[in-house]
């Protein structure tokens, strides 16, 4: 099976959790929640809490029922909060790690790998939260007198897959390291250890956090300035030992702007030259970012209780991926759309038009009757080749200097 064919597998792989008697009853908050026949049962809630997407509740709920052809019957925005708020986020983390152990479970032979490995970047970002007590409790504050909540997300993400492979949401004042050492027994667990890469940028080395990586598993790390002065003071191309005795090789290269980057690397065997391109790899993770903040507004969270914050967090990374496997599949259509036309560029699908893809036909593909989910598959599958765009290579683009201003005004939002 190819990964451009998964999107079907993991939508249904999604359906199926919520769906699953044993997650109802280990996520509900009481024996109680979800027993009785309602207008909306658990499945129903979990699946629109998932692909309702930053849209209007209540647009979306009127839509949901159109879809299911339950006439006479609505539900209002403030029912469907009290709903959500019986469960927590383990249905939602349950639909991520599980499309994600599927990806790298064997059964797709087209993954890409870069010398027989995949190529893991490991970052952080920061999450602006609603203003709200208890959030601040949990998670710490950043600005002015530290009055405006923040969480820390930590992610590694398969650069040549296109799959954000593991995830948490932490206090804003945790340790990346910690994190990333979260990451790395996850891919222990997958048994990916000996077929992985790792690439961080500045801010993770240090000889505590290296001792930990188990001796298959590679690693590139961008270093600092005077954090060791044995690498500083090295050759290029040349192998040191830190304080701890663990030899690393030492990769100096002259980027375009005339600065001189330093990394520090456990790959002996792979070629000097390779290292610049190889690095630059990590890029992509910034973008994924991107898609969460902005094309999904992960931080315009639904509601202002911890509760929906970590529903809120975990549905965006299932939505995410299943971005990732639609545009995977609208490459490969678009390649062969294109093919022997000698076109001068490679096309791709837009991003933003598969969101808005997904958005419009999501709902009713999981809410329509089983007859009428070919029909609807086929009329996505033309508005995500409708969102053809060229890629161009060897641009760039001047990081902004100005400050970051909230693009969610927290504080209007009613609780949920």
């Amino acid at each position: 099976m190819k990964r451009k064919q998964s999107m079907k597998k993991h939508l249904l792989t999604t359906k199926t959790i919520s769906k699953n008697e044993n997650i109802k009853k280990s996520s509900r908050f009481r024996e109680s929640y979800f027993t009785r026949e309602r207008k909306m049962n658990f499945s129903d809630v979990v699946l629109f809490t998932l692909i309702s997407m930053k849209n209007s509740t209540q647009l979306s709920l009127k839509r949901c029922w159109k879809t299911m052809k339950r006439k006479g019957q609505s539900m209002s925005q403030q029912a469907y909060s009290k709903a959500r708020n019986h469960f927590d986020h383990t249905p939602f983390e349950t639909m991520f790690r599980v499309n994600v152990s599927d990806i790298y479970s064997g059964i797709y032979e087209d993954l890409k790998k870069w010398h027989g490995r995949y190529i893991f970047a490991v970052d952080g970002t920061y999450l602006a939260l609603p203003n709200d007590p208890q959030l601040k409790e949990c998670f710490g504050a950043m600005g002015k007198n530290a009055t405006s909540p923040m969480a820390r997300v930590s992610a590694i993400y398969d650069v040549l897959n296109d799959v954000v492979a593991d995830a948490c949401l932490d206090k804003n004042g945790s340790s990346e390291a910690r994190n990333a050492k979260s990451h790395i027994e996850w891919l222990v667990n997958m048994n990916l250890a000996d077929k992985s890469i790792l690439i961080f940028d500045r801010g993770y080395a240090s000889v505590d956090f290296i001792k930990i990586f188990p001796p298959e598993m590679k690693f590139v790390f961008r270093m600092r300035r005077s954090l060791y002065k044995q690498i500083d003071e090295a050759k290029n191309d040349s192998i040191v030992e830190l304080p701890s005795g663990i030899p690393v090789r030492v990769i100096k290269l002259m980027l375009d702007s005339g600065e001189e980057e330093v990394l520090i690397t456990n790959l002996f065997e792979v070629e000097n030259n390779c290292f610049k391109k190889l690095y630059f790899m990590r890029w992509p993770i910034e973008t994924k970012y991107d898609i969460l903040k902005n094309k999904l507004e992960l931080e315009n969270f639904s509601g202002k209780t911890l509760n929906t914050i970590m529903q809120d967090f975990w549905a965006s990374l299932v939505v995410v991926n299943l971005i990732a496997d639609a545009k995977a599949e609208a490459d490969d259509l678009l390649q062969k759309k294109h093919a022997g036309k000698g076109n001068k560029y490679i096309y791709t699908a837009n991003v933003n038009q598969l969101v808005g893809a997904l958005k419009e036909n999501l709902l009713e593909y999981y809410f329509s009757p089983k007859k009428h989910q070919k029909r609807l598959w086929k009329e996505f599958s033309q508005d995500i080749l409708r969102s053809a765009v060229p890629t161009r290579t060897s641009r760039s683009v001047d990081r902004p200097t100005t400050p970051r201003k909230a693009k969610f005004h927290h504080n209007h939002k009613s609780n949920a």
